[in-house]
């Protein structure tokens, strides 16, 4: 077979094998910048739930916006999370 005599050399074999690793490295870095950028697009995301929940409470609680804080109970934020 045309495999099996091409791998019969060192050479070629190591080759394959340093393809192999460099394929594997570039699968895992891939891997792992999806899982990061999930994970902080997840987080900017209940950031941002976080923010509208107390502009909405800050509104019902007659928050006017004009210089005032955006305290509002947490009673009132986690009900409108």
């Amino acid at each position: 077979m045309l495999i099996g005599r091409w791998l019969g050399s060192l050479v070629n074999r190591a080759v394959l094998l340093v393809v192999g690793v460099v394929v594997l490295t570039a699968l895992l870095v891939a891997l792992a910048g999806t899982l990061l950028s999930r994970s902080e697009l997840e987080q900017q995301a209940a950031n941002q739930v976080t923010t509208i929940a107390q502009l909405v409470a800050g509104e019902r609680d007659g928050f006017s916006g004009a210089g005032e804080s955006i305290d509002a109970p947490p009673d009132r934020i986690a009900a409108l999370v």
